[in-house]
């Protein structure tokens, strides 16, 4: 409580800037993670058939003891549960060393995990940094009831770790400029649900993941929206996409719209190289609700740059 009034007090006293971050998900897609957490896996596989091998060697004996106890003597028998009390020794110690206090698996994670960790925390200081942010909250570790559009910067730090292994792991990264101009509502049941600003911002949330696509800053596109004398929430042409693109030198433009007729949700986006003056093939993406249609919109822009980077 003392905590939370300081922090308020601190708020109320400058202006803030607030964003937040799924640390699970960034421990799942981020490819350094993976790889070691993968490897993390392997030791636990191989300390787990070490333990089954012991215990089944423990039962065995037991078992034994069980048929022949009748028929030895006393001095076999207890060379046998001396035997079988080795065996047991060697189990629990074997437990203990694995998975107790300070054992070879605690310190395996601090050796693997802890560079990782780092590395996700330099990023997401280095993101809040360039973009002004004053707190960034982990949203895996408390419920976020509520959070406008926007404030979830996890894909924005996964791309930017994506890329950075990449380039340390000598791999080579075909990087493209990319810019999304606002999604059109073309028609009045669209404009009422937003759907526009839906599949415009899942859109940008999703590019951010890929490691080969860099987004320009939202304030440019803004800002060349301006200069031809557009707002957010007009259709914009092709051939003003393509001057956009020309003037802030980006590989790509991405513009589209969306309808909502009957029982669908028809969202169609076109991409134009801008170097080539060409569109590129991407195809209506349609469902029976928005979430549907973002999964379909997702795949065929997954897909068509997929084909530019092969």
């Amino acid at each position: 409580m003392v905590y939370l009034l300081i922090l308020l007090n601190f708020l109320f006293l400058k202006e803030v800037k607030i964003a937040y971050v799924d640390m699970d998900k960034i421990l799942k897609e981020y490819q350094g993670a993976s790889e070691v957490l993968s490897q993390l896996r392997k030791d636990i596989d191989q300390w787990e058939k070490e333990a089954d091998s012991l215990k089944n060697l423990l039962n065995k004996s037991k078992e034994e003891l069980e048929i022949k106890k009748l028929i030895l003597t006393e001095d076999g028998l207890k060379i046998e549960m001396e035997k079988i009390k080795e065996i047991s020794e060697r189990y629990n110690n074997f437990l203990y060393e694995i998975w107790g206090k300070g054992g070879r698996l605690e310190r395996r994670q601090n050796e693997l995990i802890t560079p990782v960790v780092k590395k996700i925390s330099e990023v997401i200081q280095k993101i809040g940094e360039s973009e002004g942010l004053t707190i960034v909250f982990d949203a895996s570790a408390a419920k976020v009831l509520y959070a406008e559009p926007g404030l979830d910067i996890t894909d924005l730090v996964l791309g930017e770790l994506n890329r950075e292994y990449a380039k340390k792991e000598g791999k080579i990264v075909k990087e493209f400029l990319v810019g999304v101009l606002p999604i059109y509502e073309t028609e009045p049941r669209a404009k009422e649900g937003k759907l526009g600003d839906y599949f415009y911002n899942n859109l940008i949330a999703f590019l951010k993941r890929n490691p080969n696509i860099k987004l320009i800053n939202v304030e440019d596109i803004e800002n060349a929206l301006t200069r031809h004398n557009l707002k957010r929430d007009d259709k914009i042409e092709r051939n003003i996409a393509f001057l956009i693109g020309q003037e802030l030198s980006l590989d790509y433009i991405i513009y589209g719209n969306v309808s909502h007729t009957g029982k669908k949700i028809i969202c169609e986006t076109k991409i134009i190289d801008i170097k080539n003056n060409t569109d590129l093939s991407v195809g209506k993406a349609e469902g029976g609700n928005k979430e549907e249609t973002l999964a379909k919109l997702n795949d065929l822009i997954g897909r068509a740059f997929y084909r530019l980077i092969r």
